[in-house]
């Protein structure tokens, strides 16, 4: 190999690194990962869901029964009734409160309502529903400055993607509440969902708006607004940085699938005081610690939203190689693919480099659904073109005299 092929190789390599740090700059290597990532976890799936737990350890359903109006005093239960279950469940240092139908008080039956709202503070995060719609009807001036001022909105995503679109806002959680907790939608009148799925996103064209589960997710991860990134498509899916990953349908449906399966606690039971008892004991051992814990008025429409926020926390954690390792697997498949290229002949060396992306992408895959391990290929697939490049340009000498023999024979 000649000292001139050495330069210029070695000057090409220079000027592909410094592409990739002004991309990288410029955001165009993060979209090339999050891309490469929607391609693992299209194809990986089945890795990331086939060995979920059977029971939520992360999440308790706890419901209220209209049945028992008689015992409760009043239907839906007073914020009086509330404010003795959230008091109850401070005992069990829940990471995550979801209450799931919007709460609401007027005239007098609001009274307990700011006092409701101090009890809220103890807990590190609160999540409350509300209520979206599609198609053409009337808001309430609450409603509108909701939609307008309040709206929750995914900062990472794809605005245009195939989200479900929703119009309005049709209920909301009382005012006073809504300044102590997140907020998230339940439900999108109008809209039909399937059979074992249930919406993580929905869209007004303008903005992505998660759902209460999706919500809950990232606040028990404790994730920063600026990790998360909604995608669609083939790999559609919710992320909170590179490490914890929803798989969602193409529209941004979560399958939530037969487990984990979602223990139940009876509202009514934690408004009475801790006896001791066996009651209490039974209670103490199903909510446990740092869970999410999830009130519903309806058990159905709980069940659906814990099984979600249950089925979210179940996916396993992905392990993103460090930064050093992407430089260092690119520097060994360039030099490799080089060497394994001398002496092919420009269209022998081009389809070795070709081989060569073609194993490596499938080596990639191998590792995710074995280990649900991921690198970015980004810098590894550029010095490997610039060698591919290289060698069809300027093929080795020893080839070209062997080709220019044979033509002159």
């Amino acid at each position: 190999m000649s000292k001139w092929r050495i330069m210029v190789l070695t000057l090409l390599f220079g000027a592909a690194l410094g592409a990739y740090g002004e991309m990288d700059r410029r955001g165009w290597v993060r979209e090339a990962e999050q891309w490469f990532l929607g391609f693992l976890v299209a194809n990986g799936r089945q890795a990331m869901e086939q060995n979920l737990p059977e029971v939520s350890e992360d999440v308790v359903l706890v419901k209220f029964d209209e049945k028992d109006r008689e015992e409760l005093g009043a239907w839906p239960p007073a914020a009086l009734d509330w404010l003795m279950v959230m008091k109850r469940l401070v005992a069990y240092d829940p990471e995550v409160v979801v209450v799931v139908q919007p709460l609401r008080w007027e005239g007098a039956a609001a009274e307990f309502v700011k006092p409701l709202r101090e009890s809220l503070l103890p807990f590190p995060s609160v999540v409350m529903g509300f209520d979206l719609a599609a198609g053409e009807g009337e808001m309430s001036p609450e409603a509108k400055e909701f939609l307008e001022k309040e709206l929750p909105t995914l900062l990472g995503g794809e605005v245009g993607g195939s989200a479900v679109r929703f119009t309005r806002v049709m209920e909301v959680p009382d005012r006073s509440l809504r300044m102590a907790v997140q907020t998230g939608f339940t439900s999108i009148d109008g809209v039909v969902e399937k059979p074992g799925r249930m919406l993580f996103v929905a869209g007004d064209g303008e903005r992505l708006v998660p759902s209460l589960a999706a919500q809950a997710v990232t606040l028990f991860r404790r994730a920063p607004y600026s990790t998360m990134r909604m995608s669609f498509g083939a790999g559609a899916r919710l992320s909170l940085a590179d490490e914890f990953v929803v798989p969602l349908m193409p529209g941004g449906e979560l399958v939530l699938g037969e487990s984990p399966s979602v223990p139940v606690v009876d509202g009514l039971e934690l408004m009475l005081p801790d006896l001791g008892d066996e009651v209490a004991e039974r209670i103490a051992k199903v909510m446990g610690e740092g869970k999410a814990v999830v009130l519903s008025l309806d058990e159905k429409v709980g069940m659906l939203q814990a099984r979600a926020v249950a089925r979210g926390l179940a996916m396993p954690m992905l392990n993103r190689l460090d930064r050093w390792v992407d430089g260092a697997l690119a520097a060994l498949a360039a030099v490799l693919c080089y060497v394994g290229m001398l002496g092919r002949g420009r269209f022998g060396a081009l389809i070795f480099g070709l081989v060569v992306l073609v194993a490596g992408t499938g080596l990639s895959l191998g590792f995710f659904q074995m280990q649900l391990v991921w690198w970015s290929p980004v810098l590894a697939f550029g010095l490997v073109a610039v060698s591919v490049l290289f060698c069809f340009v300027w093929p080795h000498h020893g080839v070209e005299e062997a080709e220019k023999e044979t033509q002159t024979s």
